[in-house]
């Protein structure tokens, strides 16, 4: 089955722009960097067979993707977060490849709301 769910809740992420004003790309930025710092020590995290490292990126990541109203995204990094104690290394970084895809479509589906 299709997951038709937009990735990002817009209704919310506009009254967060009315907040932030012109802070606002500057939130965005920050997400992408993290998001992407995240992703990227996971996968290390993952290499070394360090659980409590997998499950606090996964953490951190999930809390971000809140702080931008795309729950999809935080759902995967919660499922991810729940997984961090298992050994099977493949699964995982299937898993994170998932969840790399997810934070692309996050922040293209923002760009594309922010200029539209």
């Amino acid at each position: 089955m299709l997951d038709t769910a937009d990735p990002v809740n817009f209704s919310a992420l506009d009254a967060l722009k009315s907040v932030l004003g012109a802070d606002f790309p500057e939130l965005i930025r920050d997400f992408n960097h993290l998001a992407n710092d995240c992703l990227l020590k996971l996968e290390i995290a993952i290499a070394q067979s360090d659980s409590r490292a997998i499950q606090s990126l996964a953490h951190t990541l999930r809390g971000a993707a809140l702080s931008l109203h795309a729950k999809p995204l935080a759902d995967k990094c919660s499922e991810l977060e729940n997984m961090a104690n298992s050994s099977d290394t493949a699964m995982l970084n299937s898993y994170i490849q998932n969840i790399r895809l997810e934070v692309k479509e996050v922040i293209s589906a923002i760009e594309e709301w922010a200029y539209r």
